[in-house]
């Protein structure tokens, strides 16, 4: 059985509202593993991007640390994704 996103999706909600557990493809996450399905959701949710060519253009992230020469220490930059 293939892991899906709408089965993962499933997995997590049932977990937060309380669920002891979900198996899913013959393992069993808990609330403990949570981090675990969500970074799975994330995984699955960028290759179903990628088959559909759904991927956004740009994409908004932030560069804090050493300025350069700027007294402002973050900054917002836009990428273009390839």
């Amino acid at each position: 059985m293939a892991v899906n996103l709408v089965d993962v999706e499933s997995a997590i909600t049932a977990i937060q509202e309380g669920g002891q557990g979900f198996t899913l493809d013959g393992f069993t996450y808990t609330a403990g593993n949570l981090d675990a399905l969500r970074k799975l959701r994330d995984t699955l949710k960028r290759e179903e991007s990628r088959e559909t060519g759904a991927r956004p253009l740009f994409r908004r992230f932030k560069l804090t640390g050493a300025s350069y020469g700027s007294t402002n220490t973050d900054t917002d930059i836009v990428r273009t994704v390839t």
